[in-house]
């Protein structure tokens, strides 16, 4: 598949929008560049997810790439960071347990998040934390586990899913390239 061509004449996957290839080293574009052409990419997405997606509990959105440096983190940071813009609460979750980078871009610590939440050692309310943007709440990663794959299978990842569903309009879930493991 090199164009949105070959996708439309050999599937029926909807496609929702096209992002352009960042120019700038930036992962928030958006915020940085709200007038730039990337922006209008993610708002043009943002429009369309919001026309195709219905019901009112919060949207759960799992981003996957095939290999490290696709722009999973990039692209999940801008969509959240554009939907909290248009007053939609969003939280964006640190998936990738394997190499966590979502903190580094908002400045935030990883001691406590997902792989503590999972294996038991907080609650829900103690790994979700503001950003500096309105409306976007960030939970992340947390220490890297010596088994992401297995504690992502917990039933505890699909009740934090169903509990911040009433809380978020959007969930956004950032997952390691799934050519190299399987924890997405």
């Amino acid at each position: 598949i090199r164009t949105q061509q070959d996708l439309e004449r050999n599937t029926n996957i909807p496609i929702f929008g096209n992002i352009l290839h960042s120019q700038t080293k930036s992962d928030l574009v958006v915020y940085e560049n709200p007038k730039s052409i990337i922006a209008e990419s993610f708002r043009a997405l943002r429009t369309n997810l919001q026309f195709m997606l219905s019901g009112n509990l919060g949207k759960v959105l799992s981003i996957h790439s095939t290999n490290p440096n696709e722009g999973k983190s990039f692209f999940s940071i801008n969509l959240a960071t554009i939907l909290a813009m248009n007053n939609k609460k969003v939280l964006i979750i640190g998936a990738d347990m394997r190499k966590p980078r979502l903190h580094k871009i908002f400045d935030l610590p990883n001691e406590n998040g997902l792989s503590t939440y999972l294996i038991g050692n907080d609650n829900i309310n103690q790994i979700i934390v503001a950003t500096l943007f309105e409306n976007l709440s960030f939970l992340p990663s947390g220490p890297i586990p010596p088994n992401p794959a297995e504690i992502l299978e917990k039933p505890e990842m699909k009740i934090l899913i169903e509990s911040v569903r009433s809380q978020f309009d959007f969930i956004i879930i950032d997952n390691a390239p799934s050519a190299m493991v399987t924890d997405g």
